[in-house]
């Protein structure tokens, strides 16, 4: 009787747990597994994230009576963006990675005066072999309006490095990793930073490694073109602001 009792219980947790499995689920544990083999573990966390927020979009276009249709692509761009969104407090203006091998963000700023210090921080987490430190940022050379252009200085392993780079407001200037891609070859550190989302996303997905990963993660995503050392959606926006 006790061994029956067992056997039900069991039976009815595998039901349970059958019924609790929500739509797209299966689908993103093999896009999960796909990222993992090529070096991008997703934490539980993210992917349950990543998974409520799949299923959100799609109650939302099945509501307004629209067809979409979730492709792997789709689930791997969520995943990594679960990922390697970090933690950001908006009370504090205070941000924090969630992870060392992808780093995601949007190109348009919360924090304008701090952005490239919060930027180094997200960067700083995916380098291995590198410190990031004494971030500081001069916006003497910057108007109430946001014109102009601002210094941004920091030490990479005990050398100091600073640039100026031109004000696009509350948008960052991608002209920051072409500057960090030169600091890496000065270091003679292997890898370099590659960006690899799609050049009209406003969200940005940075990894550091070689061009071979970054086009590897790019098949993935579904991206179809490189976006290295500059972002059209940037200069597209400066250009219609006049920055």
């Amino acid at each position: 009787m006790k061994r029956a009792l067992i056997l039900l219980l069991v039976l009815l947790l595998n039901v349970s747990c059958t019924l609790a499995e929500q739509p797209y689920e299966a689908a993103m544990r093999n896009a999960r597994q796909a990222l993992e083999n090529q070096g991008y573990p997703v934490s539980d966390d993210a992917f349950a994230m990543a998974v409520e927020q799949i299923n959100t979009m799609q109650d939302l276009y099945a509501r307004a009576g629209i067809q979409a249709t979730v492709t792997q692509h789709d689930m791997v761009y969520q995943l990594l963006l679960c990922e390697g969104i970090g933690e950001y407090d908006y009370d504090a203006m205070v941000f924090t990675p969630t992870s060392d091998k992808i780093y995601v963000f949007d190109a348009e700023f919360f924090n304008i005066e701090g952005m490239y210090t919060e930027f180094l921080q997200g960067v700083q987490a995916i380098l291995p072999d590198a410190q990031i430190t004494a971030v500081r940022e001069d916006l003497s050379g910057m108007n109430e309006y946001l014109e102009g252009s601002r210094k941004v200085f920091f030490e990479f392993n005990g050398h100091s490095y600073v640039v100026t780079l031109k004000s696009q407001g509350d948008w960052l200037n991608a002209e920051i990793i072409d500057f960090l891609n030169k600091v890496l070859t000065t270091e003679d550190l292997p890898g370099r930073l590659h960006i690899v989302s799609d050049a009209y996303d406003q969200m940005v997905f940075l990894i550091y490694g070689t061009e071979e990963e970054a086009a590897s993660l790019r098949l993935l995503i579904g991206t179809e073109a490189p976006q290295e050392s500059s972002n059209p959606l940037l200069e597209w926006l400066g250009n219609l602001l006049g920055l």
